[in-house]
């Protein structure tokens, strides 16, 4: 027996703004994407040719750990659509300290 797809408007579950014409189950999976997305511009990061240099700036421990603590909510997710609002949330503002991580180490050079 299969599930069915909950495609009730996130408005239907009390989300707001951006989700509220979005059904549920793309909410989930717009959650996905992004933490898909995130995950490859770390990767790229940090084997790319600034790695190095990035792994070594401050600011890598608490990009690399709040982004295990994101794969873990995201794998608990279980189609809550809420909760992906939520998430996807917290991945793009990860996105954005990443994306600042990214400017810090190309201003500092190669050798920094």
């Amino acid at each position: 027996m299969s599930r069915r797809i909950d495609d009730r408007p996130g408005r239907e579950l009390g989300l707001a703004g951006p989700y509220a014409d979005v059904p549920a189950f793309q909410i989930v999976n717009d959650a996905h994407d992004l933490f898909l997305s995130l995950t490859s511009r770390l990767v790229s990061l940090e084997y790319g040719e600034m790695g190095s240099a990035a792994k070594r700036h401050t600011l890598w421990p608490m990009v690399d750990a709040e982004r295990s603590r994101l794969a873990d909510r995201l794998a608990a997710l279980k189609g809550d659509a809420v909760e992906a609002a939520t998430l996807s949330e917290a991945i793009r503002r990860l996105d954005e300290r990443v994306v600042r991580l990214e400017a810090l180490v190309r201003a500092a050079g190669p050798g920094a």
